[in-house]
């Protein structure tokens, strides 16, 4: 289990800390949590105490109150602003260490925004923040900061997997194994392929649409009103299936041209045949595609 050290002023939440000490306590064990009224040893060094348990802290929550940020010194000048406040000592040394660092506001506290705080301390603004109200709210709140130190906690102990080192296509072949490098441009020479695919089906469909309502328009009717129904209903027939058919095919082609395109270009700089003619294959389905629309249209 990580260590919890508590940051906090005690002329602004004295009460609170207290609290959210009693609290993690209960949920950590005592020698988790750390309070400096509480766990630093009589005659010991404030600050040296302070910086040794922030050396080995998985996690600094920092208690904010009203006046945290407004609290001045004997020279009238704001407290957190004086790099030899102990408060400004362990917020900065808990940024600059690799420990969560949670803002936990009490009092109907506001979280200090960046331009309020001393230079070194403006990355505390950016984190994530959590509000812990009084009764009857206080242990809901906890529960959910409980909560998240124990993901923390659990993330940390995880063992991280090593990433293989990047290995290049000849270096893979010299030791006799697969190359696991991503091919470039082979994805999108398929996209471009099955659009090809799609269009192979769709342009003939069309034709073959056009050729049966031609049929039917051109024979003549025996009675005059069915003849002129009939001709309304194929007008709009041809007028959905041609035209939508032929901006159908022309999107198809027109995407799936460029993404040939695309695919043989980076299959080129990439120096991946598939990728390659993929690419090329795929663009030049497509053009093939494009010359027969225009063929169609005139005639």
């Amino acid at each position: 289990m990580g260590k919890i050290v508590i940051s906090y002023r005690r002329a602004d939440a004295t009460d609170a800390a207290g609290r959210i000490f009693d609290r993690l306590v209960a949920d950590f064990g005592h020698g988790t949590v750390f309070k400096d009224v509480d766990s630093i040893p009589v005659g010991s060094d404030f600050a040296e105490v302070i910086a040794e348990q922030l050396e080995d802290c998985m996690a600094v929550i920092v208690v904010i109150g009203r006046s945290w940020l407004t609290a001045r010194g004997r020279d009238g000048k704001p407290r957190l602003h004086d790099p030899r406040d102990f408060v400004h000592m362990e917020v900065e040394h808990a940024l600059n260490s690799r420990a969560l660092v949670i803002p936990a506001l009490v009092g109907n506290a506001a979280m200090p925004g960046e331009a309020q705080l001393p230079q070194t301390l403006r990355g505390l603004a950016r984190k994530n923040a959590i509000s812990i109200r009084p009764d009857p709210d206080f242990h809901r709140d906890m529960d959910r900061l409980v909560r998240g130190l124990r993901e923390h906690f659990n993330q940390s102990r995880r063992p991280r997997r090593a990433r293989p080192p990047e290995r290049s296509r000849k270096a893979a072949a010299a030791d006799g194994a697969p190359a696991t490098l991503i091919q470039p441009g082979v994805r999108l020479g398929k996209w471009s392929l099955r659009l090809a695919v799609v269009n192979c089906v769709l342009v003939p469909t069309v034709l073959a649409s056009m050729y049966y309502i031609g049929e039917k328009m051109g024979q003549k009717p025996e009675n005059p009103a069915h003849g002129a129904g009939k001709v309304f209903g194929l007008f709009f027939l041809t007028v959905i299936t041609m035209w939508g058919g032929l901006v159908a095919c022309g999107l198809f082609a027109l995407v799936g041209g460029l993404l040939g395109i695309a695919a043989a270009v980076r299959g080129l700089v990439g120096r991946c045949k598939p990728g390659f003619w993929r690419g090329t294959a795929g663009a030049a389905a497509h053009a093939a595609m494009v010359v027969a629309l225009i063929l169609l249209n005139k005639m």
